[in-house]
């Protein structure tokens, strides 16, 4: 993204987070000579304590100030011999036709990648130019691949990969010799293919059982039949149907704190991790196990967990299929109806039965989905397992605040308006009610014949 940002001629400035943590592995970066190098200003910074956030402002402050001549120190990759020539080239016509400067080897490089994107921008911003340079640059294009054997977006991205590379190569030691790391060491035990889904179990029941009592604690002072100040005005002074779904924020807030505790210390790409081949094998991803989990419990906040989820098709297909998963608040239905329709000895096999039918149902759901709504090619699950370490509680309460904040966002809007219209809809028009006193009726009959 940098040698990416570099070409585009934009202003930067390079902060390395996590500096403290490539010290603790034994990684030692030159930053002056890589500023050399890449001719920009570099700062290491550590992002949870504050270390290096003013320094990285100032220098912020020193390029947006100057930001001609910094752009101008700028060195952007290379492309080789057989490349870069060609880069140039377009580069030159590029600005000599359209007289585009400061983005105009961005252009090229993106027109010799055949970026469809770029093209119809291009075909936009310059009409009358743009056939002639495309046509040049088609030729271009494939006088690279010719040359070069293969896909000229595949042969750049290689050539600006070994540029990075060599500035790593140059400027990049390892002081210590890290032979076993504890991240590796745990990781041997906690992601094997036996013991990884059994350990796992236990902090994941932190989000379905061990927060559980926590919630019902907060929801003692701000549940049914509280009649705090706080709960007054969300549930009396807003909108009954906005007030319903406010009183799951406490559940919410501990869902997404405990999802934030496993994202922090690097588990949860683990358990992603050990659970995506099984997933993918019903067309759900390995991040999709965490929401299906917590459905268990309650289906409104593994809903809403589903936002970790990083494409549109996994999260509306988990979505889904998490309704399937039986919530506690369905085993007092359970406990009414199963009694009422089958033997006391078979009470126990029914229930269990229904909770592996909704899961069979849920599995046959998304593959169902994956293959006809949601089609599309599985994307390959690749992904660097991040070292443990143990978060900060600042950390932590950002994510909840964050999410939790998207909530009541859609609750103060989309649900307000939702509920003012189903009010509407209930109460107009007025309902007239035909009442008559019949008694009545007769006793004013029988006096009128008597005084008759």
């Amino acid at each position: 993204l940098a040698t990416q940002l570099l070409e585009m001629n934009v202003p930067l400035v390079l902060a390395f987070n996590m500096s403290d943590v490539a010290k603790s592995c034994g990684v030692s970066i030159d930053e002056r000579q890589l500023s050399d190098l890449l001719g920009v200003p570099i700062v290491s910074v550590v992002g949870h304590k504050g270390k290096g956030i003013d320094e990285m402002l100032d220098a912020a402050v020193h390029v947006a100030r100057n930001a001609r001549s910094c752009v101008r120190a700028q060195r952007y990759p290379s492309y080789g011999k057989e490349v870069e020539p060609h880069v140039q080239q377009l580069t030159e016509e590029i600005v000599s036709n359209s007289h585009v400067d400061k983005r105009a080897r961005w252009i090229a490089v993106k027109l010799l990648e055949n970026d469809a994107e770029e093209i119809n921008q291009f075909k936009a911003q310059f009409p009358q130019q743009a056939p002639g340079i495309l046509e040049h640059a088609a030729k271009l294009r494939r006088h690279i691949e010719g040359i070069c054997g293969d896909s000229a977006e595949i042969i750049l991205a290689d050539r600006r990969y070994g540029f990075i590379s060599g500035a790593c190569a140059e400027t990049v030691r390892q002081t210590v010799e890290v032979r076993h790391a504890l991240s590796g060491q745990i990781d041997s035990v906690l992601t094997n293919r036996w013991l990884g889904l059994p350990l796992g179990e236990a902090p994941m029941d932190w989000i379905g059982s061990g927060f559980e009592s926590l919630s019902g604690w907060i929801e003692g002072f701000w549940g049914k039949g509280s009649e705090s100040i706080l709960k007054s005005l969300l549930l009396d002074g807003i909108i009954g149907g906005v007030g319903g779904v406010i009183v799951f924020l406490p559940n919410i807030m501990l869902l997404f704190l405990a999802i934030a505790f496993l994202e922090d210390t690097g588990y949860m790409a683990r358990v992603a991790f050990m659970m995506d081949r099984l997933m993918h094998k019903i067309g759900l991803h390995g991040r999709s196990f965490i929401p299906m989990l917590t459905g268990f419990g309650c289906s409104v906040p593994a809903i809403m967990a589903t936002r970790t989820l990083e494409t549109r098709r996994d999260r509306l297909t988990t979505m889904l299929v998490i309704p399937l998963m039986s919530c506690g608040a369905r085993l007092p239905i359970y406990a009414l109806i199963i009694p009422a329709f089958f033997p006391k000895a078979l009470n126990a096999p029914v229930l269990w039965s229904i909770y592996i039918i909704g899961i069979v149902l849920a599995i046959v759901l998304a593959r169902l989905l994956r293959g006809t709504v949601f089609r599309g090619e599985m994307v390959p699950f690749l992904m660097e397992l991040p070292p443990y370490r143990f978060p900060t509680l600042r950390g932590l309460l950002i994510h909840m605040w964050e999410r939790g904040w998207l909530y009541l966002k859609k609750a103060g809007t989309v649900i307000l308006g939702v509920s003012i219209v189903l009010w509407v809809l209930t109460s107009f028009p007025k309902k007239t009610v035909f009442e008559r006193d019949y008694d009545q009726l007769a006793r004013q009959a029988e006096a009128a014949y008597v005084a008759s």
